[in-house]
Formats: C-alpha cells, sequence, structure tokens
C-alpha cells in the first residue's frame, strides 16, 4: 500500500469526519444564499448584491434548494445527534452502523452530557441565521451574535462536557476567543488597536497545535530523562 498508515484509521472516523466536512460547508453555503443585504432600500443577495433577493429566475431556485437541505438535512442531522442517547438507550436505533456513527460522535463526552455534541451543531447553524434573521438591523445582528458566543463560553465552560480535562479547558479558550472577537465589534477603541487586537485574537487558535506538540515533546522528553 502507498499509504499504510491510512489503513490504521477506522472506516467509522474516516465517514465521521467526512460527515463534519459535508455538514459544515453544506450550512454555510446554504446559508450564505439566503443571506441579504440592503442597498437603495432594496434587497439584494449578500454574496452576488447584483441579483435581487428573491428573484423568480435568478435567486429563488437557489433559495428554495437552500431552504430544502437546512430543513430536509442538516436540522434533522442535529436533533439526531442532541436525542442520540435516548435513541440508542430506547433502542430505536437497530442499525449498527446507524449506532456506531453517533457513538463515535459522542464517546469523547462524559456521561449524561453527550447530547451536547448536536448542541453544538445547532449553535452553530445559529451563528450563521443571525444574519439571515437580522438582515433589517447591523446593531441586531451583532448584538445577537455577541450574546451567543457569549453564552456558548460560559455554558460549556459550567458544564465541562468532555471526560479529559485538556479537551474541556482548549474548547472553552476557542470559544471565549470567539466571543472577544464578537464583542470587539462595540469596544468604541480606535481602529487600529480594535484591527491589532483583532488579529491577535484570530491567530491566537493557531498557536494551540503548536503548544500541544511542545507540551507532548516536554513530556517525551522528561519520560526519557527520568528512564
Amino acid at each position: 500500500e502507498r499509504f499504510p498508515c491510512l489503513s490504521r484509521i477506522p472506516s467509522v472516523h474516516i465517514l465521521c469526519l467526512l460527515i463534519v466536512v459535508i455538514f459544515s460547508s453544506l450550512t454555510e453555503i446554504s446559508l450564505k444564499l439566503l443571506t441579504p443585504i440592503s442597498l437603495s432600500n432594496r434587497l439584494y443577495v449578500a454574496v452576488e448584491p447584483s441579483i435581487e433577493f428573491f428573484d423568480d429566475t435568478k435567486h429563488l431556485p437557489w433559495a428554495f434548494i437552500a431552504i430544502v437541505i437546512e430543513c430536509i438535512l442538516l436540522l434533522p442531522c442535529s436533533l439526531l445527534l442532541v436525542f442520540g442517547p435516548l435513541f440508542v438507550k430506547l433502542k430505536c436505533s437497530r442499525d449498527g452502523q446507524m449506532r456506531g456513527i453517533l457513538s463515535e460522535y459522542q464517546v469523547c463526552y462524559r456521561r449524561g452530557f453527550r447530547w451536547t455534541v448536536g448542541f453544538y451543531f445547532l449553535a452553530r447553524q445559529a451563528m450563521f441565521l443571525v444574519p439571515v434573521l437580522c438582515w433589517s438591523a447591523e446593531v441586531s445582528s451583532v448584538y445577537f451574535l455577541q450574546v451567543l458566543t457569549v453564552f456558548l463560553a460560559v455554558f460549556h465552560t459550567a458544564l465541562q462536557p468532555y471526560k479529559m480535562a485538556w479537551l474541556n479547558v482548549v474548547d472553552a479558550l476557542l470559544l471565549f476567543d470567539l466571543a472577544f472577537v464578537a464583542l470587539l465589534n462595540n469596544t468604541g477603541l480606535p481602529s487600529f488597536a480594535t484591527s491589532i487586537l483583532l488579529h491577535a485574537l484570530v491567530v491566537l487558535p493557531c498557536m494551540y497545535p503548536v503548544m500541544v506538540f511542545v507540551w507532548l515533546g516536554g513530556t517525551s522528553l522528561r519520560k526519557r530523562l527520568k528512564n
């Protein structure tokens, strides 16, 4: 085999990762198609301002497809993850493959908190929905996004749903980072200072993998020195 390391990865891991990528892409694309922008008191498609919102030929067919994808595919998948533990407990899901996928998404969570994986998927949907639902008032859109991100960060920190403590810490850092990015919209700081803080908050999560590798390398080195 050309890539023997890939053969050791369970197929269910690859399938779950592929589902997350497809889910994220469909969410972003479908809701971008449904996001309007107001220009000269008329609504246009935010990603293509030359097309009027819900234009019979140029936008309405694509908007209909986006709504169908959201209602028929993405929202039910999120709810399935929320109520997945209940389905497994009641043995409603007899399909071994389906139960394996649900278990794969929930295995890193503590017992009693496995529904949170679906909650996070729904929260992601809500973040994308904010500009769609609050298109008439930019201030309201920013306000709701700030409230949502701060709530998620505090909710996760209070709940501590993961089995491993370091996962709770990393997720809390990422969520608070996202909350601070949202809060920068109304800080009253000069634009230069806001730009510096924004770039720092965006770059900071990229440093987490480096810190993890350094920590793992330091741990491995200490064990070797002790031996």
